[in-house]
This record gives C-alpha cells, structure tokens and sequence, in this order.
C-alpha cells in the first residue's frame, strides 16, 4: 500500500487512496489457492458507473487510460527495485 499511496499522492495530489474489495473475480485467484497473497490496482480513475462495467458502453476516458499506464508502469518500477 505505501508504495501506491506514494505514487498516488505523486501523480494526483491529495486524492486519497483506500483499500476495497471488488465483488467481482480476479486473475489472481490462481496465485492464492497456491498459497500468496495477491493484490490488485488499477491505476485508472474517473467518474464511478457501475451500471457501465463489461457493457458495450464501458468506457474510459483518452486522458485516463494513458494516466493508468503511466502509473502503472511506475509502479512496476517502484516494486522491482
């Protein structure tokens, strides 16, 4: 977590940052049921419309989806070193 509170705090200034669990499945199931522990970040932010998730009108926005690969990216960085 300090590793994406920082970056967080890097990239957006002053938005906050607040584990969650999502109803939803995860790729990662494979990695606990062998034994680790397994976390997830997106990386992508914007306006919260659930009513959109995995529907032919999900969308993203341009700024968004670029933000969260750079994001990512860091924090790949961050973690490998």
């Amino acid at each position: 977590m300090g590793a994406v509170e920082e970056l967080t705090q890097e990239m957006w200034p002053g938005m906050p940052v607040f584990p969650v669990m999502d109803p939803w499945a995860s790729d990662s199931i494979q990695l606990r049921r062998a034994g680790f522990t397994a976390f997830g970040v997106s990386g992508v932010f914007g306006e919260l419309d659930f009513g959109n998730a995995h529907g032919a009108n999900e969308r993203v926005s341009v700024d968004a989806y670029y933000e969260s690969i750079e994001f990512l990216y860091r924090l790949v960085k961050v973690l490998t070193q």
